[in-house]
């Protein structure tokens, strides 16, 4: 997922500040304050003539103007020429990665990263570490800037300060990080001292109850990550978005602890944003898969779609509580408690994960479908009317039946509800096939009620005709939270006759 990368350089940073830096250096509030700014306002963008600007550039770009106005003339001069220089590197990688993309033989965010990276230390390769950052910073926005003004001219949207270059300044500024550390000069974010006057300890009683939080949260999320019939998500750039999500929900589960026990309350103001970080998520999925849908032979639908989005977004909240019971655990008892106790949520979260069956609320039949006069039916169900004779004897051919009797009233209602329908149909020919093309609406999978007794009767054509198996897979496909129906525990129908 483009911006991941500046999400974590932000989490990271902020998680320094709030709870390693001492908190008696001055600038710790300036620097926690501002990573909480910018990660607050990432989804958010402002229209600036045609071009539309992110908002967490617009605010990083005042920050280097702030620091800009304090330079000498001469120092401002020559910054200026380094960012105009470094920017049309930018801007340049990116044309040319646009114009003949086959060029990028290594990804384009990090041969754009490391460029910048270089000549930033050409200009400065003997100056502070708070001027390259300043540079690097103003270099990537007027890159973008520089980039954005042709694309949009030539009619193509290109947002300035967008997630992909979000994450150019994410690398190029680890990457600066990185060299710091290596050489050992002065960092640009101090380190504090304590009242004893020595240097502030990195390592103290909570690294190990952290760490051990933050791996128990990370593996809660992988064991939760499958990959099944519904193909989603399949591919390895998928498992990856959801496995670095899952590592950010267990780092926030696992610092709240710490943050209580030192008595730092605001930290803890740092879940609300995370809520809305994952908010994030849950409209990711369903604008993906909403966009893929439109090509299915046999859509998801939206209550599928819907269901699937609350998944992967209330699976990063059970991340975060089994992260914060496992360090707590760590902390007031031990490992092997910790440990207990991060896989009894592991199992937990698991099984909430779950959900329940079609076979747990209907009984599955198999019916051969057949005609009478042009109308198709599955048992007495009525399905549709097809008229040409040669659909007929593809039907009669391919076809397989199946009536669900719902168990309750309950499952009744639910069964009637059109999304859940829907699903049964998209499970049932991704898992068996199809036989359909684009432009054969005859051939198209169908359910339809009983409207006496509220049975479902389904229609499909799969190209693997295997009834036992049919059965099972009807039978697994997911009772949709968005569809379930309980009327009978309305207060009305308690109190009036059983519902049958």
């Amino acid at each position: 997922m483009d911006g991941i990368l500046y999400l974590w350089l932000l989490w990271a940073i902020w998680i320094y500040t709030t709870f390693m830096m001492n908190k008696e250096h001055p600038k710790r509030l300036p620097y926690s304050f501002m990573c909480l700014v910018l990660l607050i306002t990432y989804p958010y963008g402002v229209q600036i003539g045609q071009m539309e600007v992110a908002l967490p550039v617009i605010i990083v770009g005042l920050i280097c103007i702030h620091y800009f106005r304090y330079l000498s003339l001469r120092a401002k001069l020559y910054m200026l020429l380094a960012i105009l220089s470094t920017g049309m590197l930018y801007a340049g990688i990116g044309l040319v990665a646009i114009y003949d993309p086959v060029i990028m033989f290594i990804d384009q965010n990090l041969i754009i990263a490391f460029s910048i990276v270089l000549l930033i230390y050409i200009f400065y390769s003997s100056s502070s570490y708070l001027l390259r950052i300043t540079s690097i910073t103003g270099s990537s926005i007027v890159g973008e800037i520089f980039m954005g003004i042709p694309l949009n001219n030539v009619g193509l949207s290109y947002p300035i300060g967008g997630p992909q270059s979000l994450d150019v300044l994410a690398i190029s500024i680890g990457v600066l990080m990185i060299i710091k550390w290596l050489g050992g000069d002065k960092p640009v974010i101090q380190q504090g001292t304590n009242k004893q006057g020595g240097n502030e300890k990195f390592m103290n009683e909570y690294v190990y109850p952290v760490i051990f939080g933050v791996v128990v949260g990370t593996l809660t999320r992988i064991y939760m990550l499958r990959t099944d019939y519904r193909q989603y998500p399949t591919y390895l750039h998928g498992k990856i978005i959801h496995i670095a999500l899952g590592f950010i929900a267990a780092g926030l589960g696992t610092i709240a602890i710490p943050a209580l026990l030192e008595e730092n309350f605001t930290a803890i103001t740092f879940l609300t944003v995370a809520a809305s970080q994952f908010r994030d998520v849950r409209n990711m999925e369903r604008n993906t898969l909403t966009e893929l849908d439109a090509y299915e032979l046999v859509p998801r639908g939206a209550t599928y779609i819907e269901g699937i989005a609350i998944a992967f977004e209330s699976r990063n909240y059970l991340v975060i509580f089994t992260s914060l019971l496992a360090t707590l655990a760590f902390i007031v008892f031990n490992f092997y408690v910790a440990l207990l106790i991060g896989l009894v949520c592991m199992v937990v979260s698991h099984k909430l994960m779950a959900g329940g069956r079609l076979k747990d609320i209907v009984n599955i039949e198999y019916v051969k479908p057949h005609f009478d006069g042009a109308g198709l039916y599955v048992d007495d169900i009525y399905i549709m009317n097809i008229g040409l004779k040669i659909r007929q004897e593809e039907i009669l051919k391919y076809g397989m039946g199946f009536v669900l009797s719902p168990k309750s009233f309950d499952a009744r209602s639910t069964i009637a509800n059109l999304g859940q329908r829907q699903a049964i149909l998209h499970d049932m020919s991704t898992s068996l096939g199809i036989f359909k093309d684009s432009g054969t609406p005859a051939l198209t999978p169908l359910a339809k009620r009983d409207l006496d007794d509220g049975r479902v009767g389904v229609f499909l054509l799969p190209q693997r005709k295997d009834i036992e198996k049919a059965i099972v897979i009807l039978g697994q496909v997911p009772t949709l939270e968005n569809a379930i129906r309980m009327p009978s525990e309305s207060k009305a129908n308690q109190e009036g006759s059983r519902l049958e």
